[in-house]
């Protein structure tokens, strides 16, 4: 089977997300991670392939930006 696994977020959030493809590679499938253009090192460092998905962001930079401007 064909699989593209679509995730949006910082490393930690994509990083579970490497461990499924992995699996399912290891099951025979045909797996693609879509994510932040920025996390197609962490992509390539596991062999999982990558299609870019939203802006080119540095999305640790953007996260720290938001929690600034955060009241709570």
């Amino acid at each position: 089977m064909r699989c593209v696994i679509p995730t949006i977020g910082a490393r930690g959030d994509v990083q579970p997300y490497v461990a499924l493809a992995l699996g399912l590679q290891r099951a025979g499938h045909t797996v693609t991670l879509a994510t932040h253009p920025c996390m197609r090192g962490l992509a390539a460092s596991y062999g999982v392939p990558f299609a870019p998905a939203g802006p080119d962001i540095d999305i640790a930079h953007e996260t720290a930006r938001m929690r600034g401007q955060s009241r709570s």
